[in-house]
């Protein structure tokens, strides 16, 4: 889904893996003075420290996006955060991403912090995916963990570009070998 109005994502990453869309991002555009002090403000609440005494590897540099391959017309970095951005009049023509090319990781366990603005949006963080360069650049098929502005979708697994949605917050997916995929309830 791709939201038809302005929305805009911060990121502050740390972890082993990511691939984050841009679908749902958008527009290159100078940030206020206001927004960009919001920025900071978020970083330093974020806290790197933290992560690096937890034993984590820092995937994004808060400087640029070295080690990540996306569009530029709808990625930058402002303040110390990843920031995807797009508006009513500058839209993807199908979800985009921007994908980090830092690595290829075994079992990893994944922080962000993110914060979405605007009215609406749909976004998520993609992982153990695969591109699609047959469908277009910064197309990827796998596994998202939903991130909505409404907080509907918010924790779900989704699987972009396969099945759709496999697990909504309180459930969970098992597919056997052949067979389709059955959903549990656990009573949360």
């Amino acid at each position: 889904m791709i939201p038809r109005s302005t929305i805009r994502m911060e990121l502050v990453l740390a972890g082993l893996a990511c691939i984050l869309p841009a679908g749902v991002f958008g527009q290159k555009t100078a940030a206020t003075e206001a927004e960009q002090r919001a920025a900071r403000e978020f970083v330093q609440k974020a806290g790197v420290k933290p992560l690096e005494e937890s034993g984590f590897q820092q995937i994004f540099n808060g400087q640029s996006l070295e080690g990540w391959d996306c569009d530029p017309d709808f990625w930058r970095v402002e303040g110390g955060v990843m920031i995807g951005e797009t508006k009513p009049d500058h839209q993807p023509k199908q979800n985009i991403f921007c994908i980090w090319k830092g690595g290829e990781p075994a079992d990893f366990e994944f922080k962000a912090q993110y914060r979405l603005t605007g009215t609406n949006g749909n976004s998520g963080i993609q992982y153990r995916s695969i591109e699609r360069p047959d469908v277009a650049k910064w197309v990827l098929q796998g596994y998202q963990a939903d991130i909505d502005l409404h907080q509907m979708f918010t924790g779900q697994i989704y699987e972009e570009r396969a099945r759709g949605f496999l697990a909504m917050r309180g459930q969970i997916s098992y597919v056997a070998t052949g067979k389709k995929t059955r959903i549990y309830r656990t009573g949360r």
